[in-house]
């Protein structure tokens, strides 16, 4: 099968790479058209052949360990404030704080939750269903706030 493309101002060109040449003789550009012709010919004919192009081997790549930053951390004075705060409110001191407890601890904090967010907080925390947050989970949860309202 061969593939041809006859213009009168380009070559005759097939699969197999050979040319034809067949430059109008009305053309003033003649010149300028057979070098085309060529430049397309050449084109082709280098595409077409049984052997694809070598591509130059990929540039070495470097993998550095970059190291996350450090998360933020709370001060020691934090640490104590929060757990002085549930100590306070954990009045029966069962390591853990009712609704209540965790709405006046939270407050101790400088944190002014309404009673939906501090809901979610104790159904996402109290793994026992019991209606209480562990002093674990509320530590978690006022480190977080205090990193998130008050950076460090």
């Amino acid at each position: 099968m061969s593939l041809k493309y006859n213009s009168p101002h380009t070559s005759n060109i097939t699969n197999s790479g050979t040319k034809k040449k067949k430059i109008s003789s009305n053309d003033s550009n003649s010149n300028n058209n057979a070098t085309n012709a060529t430049v397309a010919t050449n084109i082709i004919s280098s595409n077409t052949s049984s052997t694809p192009p070598q591509l130059p081997p990929p540039a070495p790549t470097t993998i550095t360990s970059k190291t996350p930053p450090p998360l933020p951390q709370l001060s020691e004075e934090q640490k104590v404030e929060i757990k002085e705060a549930f100590e306070l409110f954990d009045t029966d001191k069962d390591d853990a704080l009712d609704i209540h407890g965790l709405k006046f601890a939270m407050k101790a904090l400088g944190f002014d939750e309404k009673k939906p967010e501090l809901l979610r907080i104790l159904r996402q925390h109290d793994k026992n269903e019991e209606g209480v947050i562990a002093f674990e989970d509320f530590f978690k949860v006022s480190k977080y706030l205090t990193l998130l309202f008050f950076g460090l």
